[in-house]
């Protein structure tokens, strides 16, 4: 699993930093994340470092090989692995991998619905064949109410889950929102300079 994670790790970062670089700072992160001070080893969480780094690699190397279509499906694949394999954070890596292509595309001043197309198609693949799988064996039901119903009353309900963060996080959010202004308003200065430039 680690050999694997590292692989990815490697394979991205050589994407945008020389090989020199990418090694010391794959076996750096690769170490650190094995020594478990990240967080606690379980087989299913190293699986979806596996995809998540998968799925970083692909659109890596969607977006800088002239947006290969092929790319953006392995992508949305492996991003639909990570969701099989756990429900909350994959869909939060599926939005967000949405938001990047989205981004990226804006930013580059290229056509986004393609590639959202290509990756989307790909991420509902492996769902639709699970699913099918799931009502063959009869345990789709059981599925759901395990993800969604025990979970979500063993977390304290939907709204306790989607809003005590807001709550928890509040002053956090308020401190470190001054530095994300100032990064935002960087980025803006800096767009607007290459536009005219």
């Amino acid at each position: 699993m680690f050999c694997l994670i590292g692989t990815f790790v490697y394979l991205s970062l050589k994407e945008l930093f020389n090989e020199e670089i990418a090694v010391i700072a794959t076996i750096t992160s690769v170490m650190y994340m094995q020594s478990e001070v990240v967080q606690v080893f379980y087989d299913y969480v190293r699986m979806v470092d596996i995809f998540s780094c998968a799925a970083t690699y692909f659109l890596i190397k969607a977006i800088k090989n002239d947006d290969r279509k092929k790319y953006f499906i392995l992508a949305g694949i492996a991003t639909s692995l990570f969701i099989l394999t756990k429900q909350n954070m994959g869909l939060l890596f599926w939005i967000y991998s949405i938001i990047l292509i989205c981004s990226v595309s804006l930013v580059l001043r290229r056509s986004v619905k393609e590639k959202l197309i290509y990756f989307i198609t790909g991420s509902i693949v492996p769902i639709f064949i699970t699913i099918i799988f799931m009502l063959i064996n009869g345990s789709l039901i059981p599925f759901f109410n395990q993800t969604g119903g025990e979970a979500v009353a063993a977390k304290g309900g939907i709204l306790h889950i989607l809003f005590n963060w807001i709550i928890n996080n509040m002053s956090s959010f308020i401190n470190t929102s001054k530095f994300s202004i100032i990064c935002l308003a960087c980025i803006i200065v800096s767009a607007i300079i290459k536009k005219e430039g």
